[in-house]
């Protein structure tokens, strides 16, 4: 782990940090320092929970990125709302950690991809129209986040609904 590498030969500040970066992981996974430098080719079978299949999707991408193989050995159980991955202990403690930031960014990017979608293709009613901003699903948004949201509203399609009954106001 490169943590325990800044830990034992970082300078100042940065070795305090990585200190408590090691012992706050170590921690949390139930290991030792000494539990991880040992050779670390027993495989295990390790159990992650998942909300979807894009979850899924997501945490097979990361775990082939941190066992550096496109073949990942897992099984989708027949609940849906779990995977078993055969890791190594080191390997499930990085897909652990790795996953769960990129799932956070990833739920934060669905969002904005959304409030884009509803926008481009005006999804509101009449009095959506002329109220606040919450009402477009873009309340509290930084100028960054607009900027995103106008940037991936372009890059969607362009197809236009047509209403199937006559008379329907619109």
């Amino acid at each position: 782990m490169k943590v325990a590498v800044l830990a034992e030969r970082g300078v100042g500040g940065e070795r305090q940090q990585a200190k408590k970066i090691l012992a706050k992981s170590l921690a949390r996974y139930g290991v030792t320092l000494a539990e991880l430098r040992r050779d670390d080719s027993e495989k295990i079978i390790k159990k992650y929970p998942v909300k979807n299949k894009l979850a899924k999707k997501l945490l097979c991408q990361v775990a082939s990125c941190v066992i550096n193989s496109g073949d990942i050995k897992h099984r989708w159980l027949k609940s849906g709302k779990s995977v078993e991955i055969f890791l190594t202990e080191t390997q499930h403690i990085e897909v652990d950690a790795m996953y769960s930031y990129y799932l956070k960014l990833l739920e934060g990017d669905i969002n904005l991809l959304y409030i884009a979608f509803v926008n481009k293709h005006d999804i509101f009613c009449d009095a959506g129209r002329t109220r606040s901003a919450n009402n477009r699903g873009d309340d509290g948004m930084d100028g960054k986040s607009v900027l995103d949201m106008m940037n991936i509203s372009r890059g969607l399609g362009n197809s236009s609904y047509r209403k199937q009954l006559k008379g329907v106001k619109n």
